[in-house]
């Protein structure tokens, strides 16, 4: 198992390349959490121990590699519908 970690925006995003079943290749698992809540904890927004399906990349880097690069689309969508919904409560 690799792990790697990031950040986009207030957003943490924690990834890694688990060994395949059988050997034969990596899986990508994903957190997304948000920096911290109102309350001071961190609550996971976004959680995927599998993505695209379970598909096996041939090495540990592409898997860390496309999950990190799900997990930061990811984060800016959702800290795209944060700032509406923070400008939309200030503006009411």
């Amino acid at each position: 198992m690799q792990f790697a970690e990031g950040t986009e925006g207030s957003w943490r995003i924690y990834v890694g390349a688990l060994e395949a079943p059988g050997g034969d290749g990596y899986i990508a698992a994903l957190v997304v959490r948000h920096a911290l809540d109102s309350e001071g904890t961190r609550k996971d927004a976004y959680r995927d121990d599998s993505l695209a399906c379970g598909y096996r990349w041939a090495t540990p880097g592409e898997a860390i590699t496309y999950a990190m690069g799900r997990g930061r689309d990811l984060a800016r969508k959702r800290g795209a519908v944060d700032g509406v919904a923070a400008s939309a409560a200030t503006s009411a």
